[in-house]
């Protein structure tokens, strides 16, 4: 078989111009050897000419049916591939029936998005659920059928449209470590279809999995302990990482990478431009191991890249990969074979909450030092809060035992609001004895004090909260990457505290409904919710004509001989120099920065804090530059 392009069988492009074959053909060179090196790999045989013919058809099938205008997306992305990486982007999460009802309602808000600058939008799981309990929506029936409740394929590849006319771009979970258990494939297994039983993970006796369960974690030990569950159809313990609800798939059966290739080309024909590989690290289980980041999973995603690259050039991939730092890098390919294109920061994101708490930055900045720059053709997606909770152990990772317990119950205790001078008011999250890893929920506004300010009555406290959000955004929005803004953080929407009860979970904090009377005062300058909105509009202003923010140029730590003060260095042709006091007193302004920030500066956030020289106030941010002038 010839290793540089697809055999596409006979009539398998009908449908397709020749300029399209064409194209088509000159995107395999290169992409079908990846694939087939990766997937060898890690499949040996059993991935045979034969088994490379379907995935030609697939292919051929999925090229024919995408839509004339993504095909013209294509090109034009093919022409400027550092489309993503601009500082323009700007990313914005959501869930549909929270935010506005369904995807039409979404379609109707589009105007909102793009007033507050939103060129990318993530929609969590849109797709069939399992009745009942979904853990979100993440328990996904069926990846060709929207959720009804949310609206119709028609309708999401009509938001889709709308979107791309706007210039957002649209982001969908691609759920891959599993299926619900109501999914037609864990049906037709429970049926006893021998096929669909290799998809996934099943034992006849609790021998195998008791022996697993010596070295695997548990992501949720209070809700759902254990990581497989008995079903009595099979006669036998189905892999369920997650919830009982929710079977993981086998991916060491080549047969169910040739199925979620092909859902991953259908989900990119109906408008999605990027990817979420949600619950990526699981893919791959072996005895002995956490059964996370193991080797196969890289290949597996290297072959994904590769493959949806030959019809859908246009679109990305992106990591959910909530690992230590020693493993996030390599979910972007660095050091090997590019894998995905985007993956979450989520040290950045739990080490400014720890610094926030702490008062001190030492920490993060050393985290910070110690993660090698990624590829320049990838991106980190930074982000304060989403759906899930704060997961500690990014930050923790490399202390021992005792002191990674001590400070994770220092931090969860501290958002809580368990601890004295908290300002927070959040909530633990999955907090049991010996648990390894101690998360913390709650919405932006919430965790930074704001409540419990409002709840007070102290206007200094509300003005004290807003700064505080404000240096978080501040320095969100001046890392790089793409920053991604969680529903409501914009306008401050606070806990939903009773939605959390009903569902004992305490992730629906930030779960609430979306206070559209809260978001009409956005223009009012006189209340909390317009003030959020001017401060955080006039710093994505100022970020997306800052072009040292591109996310090629990568962010370098600096040490600055003061505790609180947090100094990222953006070296780009016009230089920026990011400078946040998390403490909660004054600091002196550093007396040692590097060239050119050694002289005279500018401030281009200008938040009337005085000279760009002057002592960082408490909760202070500032983007310096060099006074040219």
């Amino acid at each position: 078989m010839d290793s540089r392009t697809v055999p596409f069988p006979d009539g398998a492009l009908a449908p397709v111009t020749a300029s399209r074959r064409a194209a088509l053909q000159r995107r395999a060179t290169g992409r079908w050897s990846v694939a087939q090196r990766a997937l060898a790999a890690v499949y040996g045989e059993r991935v045979d000419p034969a088994w490379w013919q379907k995935v030609a058809v697939l292919l051929g099938r999925r090229a024919a049916d995408r839509p004339d205008d993504l095909w013209v997306l294509d090109a034009e992305r093919e022409g400027a591939p550092d489309w993503f990486q601009q500082p323009d982007r700007i990313g914005y999460s959501l869930y549909v029936d929270r935010f506005a009802g369904d995807l039409r309602g979404v379609a109707d808000r589009v105007d909102y998005l793009d007033e507050l600058g939103v060129t990318y939008l993530h929609l969590l799981p849109v797709f069939r659920r399992q009745p009942g309990a979904s853990d979100g929506g993440f328990a996904v029936a069926d990846h060709a059928d929207v959720e009804p409740s949310l609206g119709s394929w028609a309708d999401l590849q009509s938001l889709a449209r709308r979107l791309r006319e706007r210039g957002i771009s649209l982001c969908l979970d691609f759920v891959v470590n599993h299926t619900a258990a109501a999914h037609r494939w864990a049906e037709a297994a429970r049926r006893g279809d021998a096929k669909y039983q290799s998809y996934y993970l099943v034992y006849p006796s609790r021998t195998v999995p008791d022996v697993h369960e010596q070295a695997l974690p548990q992501v949720f030990p209070i809700t759902a302990p254990g990581n497989f569950t008995y079903v009595p159809e099979l006669e036998g313990w189905v892999w369920t990482t997650f919830y009982p609800i929710q079977w993981d798939l086998n991916w060491a059966n080549p047969e169910v990478f040739e199925e979620m290739l092909g859902v991953a080309l259908q989900l990119a024909n109906a408008g999605a431009e990027i990817l979420r590989l949600d619950s990526a690290p699981f893919l791959w289980k072996r005895m002995g191991t956490t059964c996370k980041n193991q080797p196969e999973v890289h290949r597996i995603l290297e072959a994904l890249r590769a493959l949806v690259g030959i019809v859908a050039p246009s679109v990305l991939l992106k990591a959910e990969a909530i690992v230590s730092p020693p493993h996030l890098t390599s979910y972007l390919g660095l050091g090997g074979p590019r894998q995905c294109h985007l993956a979450y920061h989520n040290t950045l994101m739990a080490g400014l909450w720890m610094a926030l708490a702490t008062g001190s930055t030492a920490r993060l900045t050393s985290l910070l030092q110690e993660m090698p720059p990624i590829p320049k053709d990838t991106a980190w997606v930074t982000y304060l809060r989403c759906h899930d909770e704060i997961v500690w152990g990014a930050v923790t990772h490399d202390l021992d035992g005792a002191t990674a317990e001590s400070l994770c119950n220092r931090l969860s205790l501290f958002y809580a609001g368990n601890t004295s001078g908290s300002f927070s008011r959040g909530a633990a999250f999955q907090t049991a004895p010996n648990s390894p890893s101690r998360g913390s929920n709650g919405t932006l506004a919430s965790l930074a004090g704001l409540e419990a300010a409002l709840e007070s009555s102290d206007g200094e406290a509300v003005e004290t909260a807003l700064r505080r959000i404000r240096l978080m955004y501040g320095v969100l929005l001046g890392f790089g990457g793409i920053p991604m803004l969680y529903m409501g953080d914009e306008i401050g929407v606070m806990n939903d505290w009773d939605e959390a009860e009903v569902r004992e979970d305490g992730r629906w904090l930030q779960r609430s409904l979306f206070p559209w009377d809260r978001a009409g005062t956005r223009h009012d300058s006189r209340t909390v919710v317009g003030r959020l909105w001017r401060l955080l509009r006039a710093m994505i202003g100022r970020r997306v004509g800052t072009s040292s923010l591109h996310a090629s140029i990568p962010t370098v730590p600096l040490d600055v001989d003061v505790p609180g003060l947090l100094a990222l260095l953006r070296p780009g042709p016009e230089p920026v120099l990011v400078l946040a006091n998390f403490a909660a007193q004054p600091s002196p302004f550093p007396t040692a920065l590097p060239a050119p920030f050694d002289g005279p500066v500018d401030d281009l956030l200008d938040a009337g804090d005085g000279s760009s020289t002057a002592p960082m106030r408490a909760y202070a941010v500032r983007w310096l530059v060099p006074d040219d002038h």
